[in-house]
């Protein structure tokens, strides 16, 4: 029995949790409050949850929340099924 994913609305709200405010998927996460320490916060969230590292330049190839979002779905997704 493999764990659960987290769900697409699941992440944006870590995300939401550590910029401390509410998000939009058409919106820069730098722009809205996102710095390295809220970074830091998601991938040590992502990492603890789910046991996957994800490093901290996905941040800077796209920071559109809905391109993130899809990122991280992408690095948690199983292989192979």
């Amino acid at each position: 029995m493999s764990a659960q994913l987290p769900t697409r609305p699941v992440i944006l709200g870590w995300f939401e949790e550590a910029v401390e405010r509410p998000l939009r998927e058409d919106q820069d996460y730098f722009d809205q409050g996102g710095d390295s320490l809220s970074t830091i916060e998601i991938i040590d969230r992502v990492e603890k949850e789910c046991g996957v590292a994800v490093p901290a330049s996905v941040f800077f190839d796209s920071s559109r929340v809905s391109d993130l979002l899809d990122e991280f779905l992408r690095r948690l997704a199983p292989t192979g099924e």
